[in-house]
């Protein structure tokens, strides 16, 4: 059971760190409206 919880937050984790991580950049304005264009 303990192996099904690490497994599936191992997955889950990097994905929610990332996108954390893209919404404090912008909000501190590091990322601005052209790079983000770029990005898309």
């Amino acid at each position: 059971m303990l192996d099904i919880l690490v497994t599936s937050v191992n997955a889950v984790l990097p994905i929610v760190l990332l996108i954390l991580l893209g919404y404090l950049l912008k909000r501190v304005k590091f990322l601005n409206a052209n790079f983000v264009k770029m990005g898309e």
